[in-house]
């Protein structure tokens, strides 16, 4: 007759102990088992985050001092208008993660993204941080009321008095704009109206989703900015010095999108020199969207060093500010090819 099955002996402090040590990367999963004594389904599921019955340790993927100062950035991006979803937080700590194992330090998740669960216990551990129900697209489209703006001139004001940049919102010349438009290359709908036997309409395959993506920065003074043109990758744009791309920023991503790493690009290699061959004086402001994917801790700490002043638009004034870029990117293109102002008209 067989006896009972026996269980491993340990405590919390065991499991904690042991939790640690694959954290920090000084052995693995099966090791830090063998070592502490505690069962390697149960070390897993606590590092998994997959046994949420049970009373789960906390994860230390980062320091107290390292947690600390990526919620000091939420606070910061909060504190002048920049709205956050999961996603983006997800993306916040898988990069100081990628950053920490290039360091040495491993961690035990998948692709180095933290999961669900994780993200629910980080809110709760900084209950000052919440979250909202973003506004559908059509409707702050259309909502743009008296009160909304006086609302956002207000906390404008307050954060102007209170950092000392009331005299940068007296020239025009140090107030700025910015936003991008991206142009997808095909439909995705499997079936394009053509000219009878065309030979030259392409198609992409079912994964593809490439774009490219034109990023504009207008002053308030009336100013035009050399842009940025993202493609693709494996399908580079080029241009000479005769070109009227040649002060732009030419670059690739995967799909042709906008990504922190070009923007922070953008403003080190065409934003900053402009200004700085415009004898413009710093600290300058850039308003953005306030949905913009391509804010990160980086290119917060790049503004901070450069006094790059960034803050967000009303929620839906970029949607009316948008054909205005449209018009100033058009210009720049019909300038280039030498088109006179009544053909620009017509």
């Amino acid at each position: 007759m067989g006896g009972r099955k026996k269980y491993s002996q340990y405590n919390q402090e065991t499991l904690l102990e042991a939790l640690d040590a694959v954290c920090e990367g000084k052995m693995s999963q099966r090791q830090a088992a063998r070592e502490y004594g505690v069962p390697l389904t149960t070390l897993h599921d606590r590092l998994m985050s997959c046994n949420k019955t049970s009373s789960n340790p906390r994860l230390n993927l980062f320091t107290t001092q390292e947690e600390h100062r990526i919620v000091d950035y939420f606070r910061q991006w909060a504190e002048v208008g920049f709205l956050r979803t999961k996603l983006d937080v997800q993306e916040v700590m898988h990069s100081f993660l990628r950053k920490l194992r290039a360091q040495g330090r491993n961690n035990p998740l998948k692709d180095d993204r933290p999961g669900p669960f994780w993200y629910q216990t980080f809110f709760r551990r900084h209950p000052h941080l919440c979250l909202c129900t973003p506004d559908d697209l059509l409707a702050y489209k259309l909502g743009v009321i008296k009160h909304k703006m006086h609302f956002w001139k207000e906390n404008l004001d307050v954060f102007c008095s209170n950092r000392g940049f009331t005299d940068a919102m007296t020239n025009p010349s140090r107030i700025y704009t910015a936003d991008e438009t991206t142009f997808f290359l095909c439909s995705g709908a499997g079936i394009v109206h053509a000219p009878h036997c065309p030979k030259n309409v392409l198609d992409r395959a079912k994964t593809e989703n490439s774009s490219i993506t034109v990023f504009m920065s207008l002053c308030a003074d009336g100013r035009t900015l050399p842009g940025a043109i993202t493609s693709p990758s494996g399908t580079p744009c080029s241009s000479d010095k005769s070109s009227i791309f040649q002060d732009w920023l030419l670059t690739e991503s995967g799909c042709g999108f906008m990504t922190p790493e070009i923007f922070q690009e953008y403003l080190s290699q065409v934003f900053m020199p402009w200004i700085q061959n415009a004898g413009i004086e710093t600290p300058v402001w850039l308003f953005l969207d306030s949905r913009c994917s391509y804010l990160s801790p980086e290119v917060w700490e790049f503004c901070l060093q450069h006094q790059i002043i960034l803050y967000s638009l009303l929620h839906s004034s970029p949607q009316l500010l948008q054909p205005l870029c449209c018009l100033q990117a058009s210009r720049s293109f019909l300038e280039g090819a030498g088109v006179g102002a009544d053909d620009e008209r017509q």
